[in-house]
């Protein structure tokens, strides 16, 4: 961990090999060694690194994350979803009871006529083939994504359906569409952008007065407790104190919102959103290996939508690296990538595992707020 810090510390300050050996009284082939990890620095070079890059030495350690720049994924850019399609099959997996969502449809929302429905943030429209089938004939989708992969295969996906979908690839925080459709969703969009309550104005512009406008969203802390594994402590797998130390710094830093699933009703309520409600999904999937077939479908699917299908050391070093960016430090970021991968152990091994999304869904009406 020193080799890696000690590059950045060098390469933050600006200084070559030579400059620093100069500054400590060694070699640029001892720094070499440093950088590399083929050889250790005594403590007095420690203390002396510190003190010459105004860090502490758990820092130059590894053992506290540097305060550096923070570095944003960038979760609400085409870039990264272009790269997520298989993420997006395998998430999807077994998502939604299709009862609930005709209760939803039917008794709830009372979509008792055709209706046109725009998607925002749709991947490949994995809720069109939920809704679509349940919705009154005559019924249209209209699917946006900024991914042009995810709409393309949206596209493909559908073209041989029965009803009406179109798919467009388009930036949700620039859609124009005013006052044009009757209901307005998303699914676990809002959670990954910067200005969500941007995007719920956008959402709400292209509604008709009057219309349904619904969030489906995950909440972190919800979706956080709703995995259980067979043979692993319950308690200790959580590391919820830990996890959420990185969800508030991303919050902190407009990048994503660990708690949107749960903001959403303030939010949409500041809107001027009127007969607000909020419901939770029902879907629990349990995998039990006594049922060979259904279990291999959910193990395959959960272990691609963590990535977890090989041992990648590279992979867990971005994580580690990831995390302490966010706050944690190597101690905790360790701590947190042993249970990742004492729950890919255990999952891989073929032990029975429980899972639910937290899904908060969050609906109400178009008021004269709005208009």
């Amino acid at each position: 961990m020193l080799s890696l810090n000690l590059y950045e510390l060098r390469k933050a300050k600006g200084i070559t090999q030579s400059h620093l050996a100069e500054i400590l009284g060694v070699s640029f082939q001892t720094i070499s060694k440093w950088e590399t990890g083929a050889a250790m620095p005594d403590v007095k070079y420690i203390i002396e690194i510190a003190r010459f890059f105004e860090v502490s030495t758990d820092q130059v350690l590894g053992l506290k994350p540097i305060e550096s720049e923070y570095y944003s994924r960038r979760t609400e850019g085409a870039q990264y979803w272009d790269n997520k399609l298989s993420y997006i099959y395998s998430s999807r997996v077994d998502l939604w009871n299709t009862d609930y969502m005709e209760f939803l449809i039917k008794q709830v929302w009372k979509l008792q006529k055709a209706a046109d429905i725009l998607d925002f943030g749709c991947g490949n429209g994995y809720l069109a083939e939920i809704m679509m089938p349940l919705m009154p004939k005559g019924s249209t989708y209209t699917g946006i994504d900024i991914s042009r992969t995810m709409i393309e295969d949206g596209k493909s996906r559908f073209r041989e359906k029965e009803f009406k979908t179109t798919f467009e690839c388009r930036d949700g925080y620039e859609y124009g569409a005013k006052g044009k459709y009757d209901v307005v969703v998303c699914q676990a969009f809002l959670r990954e952008l910067s200005d969500p309550k941007k995007m719920l104005k956008n959402m709400l512009a292209a509604l008709k007065p009057g219309g349904l406008i619904i969030c489906i969203e995950v909440n972190r802390e919800l979706d956080n407790a709703g995995i259980y594994i067979d043979g692993l402590d319950y308690a200790s797998i959580l590391a919820t104190d830990l996890q959420r130390t990185y969800w508030k710094t991303e919050y902190e830093k407009r990048d994503r919102d660990y708690a949107i699933g749960m903001r959403l009703p303030f939010l949409l309520k500041s809107l001027g959103v009127r007969d607000i409600e909020v419901r939770l999904q029902d879907k629990v999937k349990f995998a039990n290996p006594d049922e060979s077939v259904n279990y291999h479908k959910l193990q395959t699917a959960y272990l691609k939508e963590k990535g977890w299908e090989a041992d990648d050391t590279e992979s867990e070093e971005l994580a580690r690296k990831t995390l302490m960016n966010r706050g944690l430090t190597k101690e905790e970021a360790q701590q947190v990538i042993h249970i990742w991968s004492q729950e890919k152990e255990k999952i891989r091994e073929g032990k029975a595992f429980l899972k639910t999304t937290g899904f908060v869904i969050t609906f109400g009406w178009k008021g004269a707020e709005n208009q």
